[in-house]
């Protein structure tokens, strides 16, 4: 299944699903298993997980995987808070493409 085939949402236009979809594919094997951790790990974080969290540990070491998931619009990231706290959040695309890993996040708002 393409990505093309799985983004219904209306916000991204034939391009950028295009581009996108050839982001996600390119994808390092190590951007896989972090997305995937993300994803299973929602439901723990009210569907926006702590980055270096339960995933990882090391949010500076995650930097260019989180960088590459952000340019193929399935994440967006929060500004540090006084903690220096990181949150992530997954776009319609994001949700969308857990989907297609058997991981269902429709529930989050």
């Amino acid at each position: 299944m393409s990505y093309r085939a799985i983004c219904k949402c209306g916000y991204h236009s034939d391009e950028t699903r295009d581009k996108t979809r050839a982001e996600v594919e390119a994808d390092t094997h190590e951007t896989r298993n972090i997305r995937r951790a993300y994803a299973e790990d929602a439901g723990n974080w009210s569907g926006a997980p702590l980055v270096g969290g339960n995933v990882g540990g090391d949010a500076r070491a995650q930097r260019g995987n989180l960088t590459q998931l952000k340019r193929a619009g399935l994440i967006q990231t929060s500004g540090a808070d006084e903690d220096g706290n990181v949150w992530l959040y997954f776009t319609d695309a994001g949700k969308a493409f857990a989907l297609t890993l058997g991981i269902d996040l429709s529930w989050i708002r």
